[in-house]
């Protein structure tokens, strides 16, 4: 199974409130290309009148440049990279972060934010469900009312640390590694 660094489950929102000016909003982290799928998300935020911060290197500028103008008029706030630190500040400041991807396995980003105590909007493809289960709120990734209403969802939803427990007890690299070995020991048999 995938896992994050249980570094994210103590993260502090005080050095991305300093340097971003920005507490309570939608995230969403990842490379931004087609796959990931941000266009769809910006008009999601658009529609829900959320602030929006995205986070990722730009692995297609051409994708990029239509998300510029997809956001234009909107608070939408595009940042290129940051480090292993300031991201963990920032899943701690954001109230929901989404992957409304195409396909994600189910992703890395996901994991690491549910850490942080990020409620988690993700695509309903891929395996997100059997990490997630009923603790995330899914989504069609080609349906923005499905996209809105997942949102709209995790937004107004209790904050609760059940997810992070979650994470935490099952999906750290320790416990995955262990979960690897166990698995090539019954393969060896």
């Amino acid at each position: 199974p995938n896992a994050a660094d249980p570094i994210f489950a103590v993260a502090k929102p005080e050095h991305f409130l300093r340097v971003y000016r920005s507490k309570d909003f939608l995230l969403s982290v990842g490379r931004i290309w087609q796959r990931t799928n941000q266009l769809a998300l910006i008009r999601a935020a658009k529609k829900l009148k959320l602030p929006l911060v995205l986070i990722g290197p730009i692995n297609d500028g051409i994708y990029y440049r239509e998300c510029r103008r997809e956001s234009a008029g909107c608070k939408v706030t595009f940042i290129d990279a940051l480090s292993p630190l300031e991201l963990a500040s920032a899943y701690a400041s954001a109230r929901v972060h989404a992957l409304v991807s195409w396909y994600d396995t189910p992703g890395l980003v996901s994991l690491e934010a549910a850490m942080a105590g990020c409620k988690i909007v993700t695509t309903d493809r891929g395996c997100a469900k059997e990490y997630f289960g009923d603790y995330a709120f899914y989504c069609k990734p080609g349906k923005i009312d499905t996209i809105c209403e997942a949102i709209n969802d995790a937004w107004n939803s209790k904050k609760d640390n059940q997810l992070k427990e979650h994470v935490l007890t099952n999906y750290t690299w320790e416990k995955t590694a262990l979960k690897t070995l166990l698995a090539y020991q019954a393969a060896l048999v």
